[in-house]
C-alpha cells in the first residue's frame, strides 16, 4: 500500500478539520437556535413563529439573531413554567 506524501496528507487533514470560510455557525446563532427549540418544546403550537436566528452582514447593514445571547441563555436555563410566563423577555404568546 502506498502512503501519501506528507504535504498531501496534511492538506487532506486540513480540508477535513477546518471548515471553509463562511460555513461556520456563530455562537449567538447557535444559542438562538437552542432557545427557539426550548420555546417550541415549552410553548407547543403557541410558540412564536419565524424567529430569525441568522447573522447577516451585507453592504451597509448587519442583522443579528432576534434572540440575544443573554436572553437565549436565560431561556435555555429556565423551566418551562418560567418560559411560558415570559421570565426571559421572550415567552409564549
Amino acid at each position: 500500500m502506498r502512503r501519501l506524501p506528507g504535504a498531501l496528507a496534511l492538506c487532506v487533514v486540513t480540508m477535513i478539520v477546518v471548515p471553509p470560510a463562511g460555513c461556520t455557525v456563530r455562537s449567538d446563532e447557535f444559542l438562538c437556535e437552542d432557545a427557539v427549540a426550548k420555546l417550541l418544546s415549552c410553548c407547543g403550537s403557541s410558540a412564536p413563529a419565524q424567529i430569525d436566528c441568522n447573522y447577516v452582514e451585507g453592504c451597509g447593514y448587519t442583522s443579528y439573531p432576534r434572540i440575544s445571547e443573554a436572553s437565549a441563555r436565560c431561556i435555555i436555563g429556565a423551566s418551562c413554567t418560567d418560559v411560558v410566563d415570559g421570565a426571559c423577555g421572550q415567552g409564549c404568546p
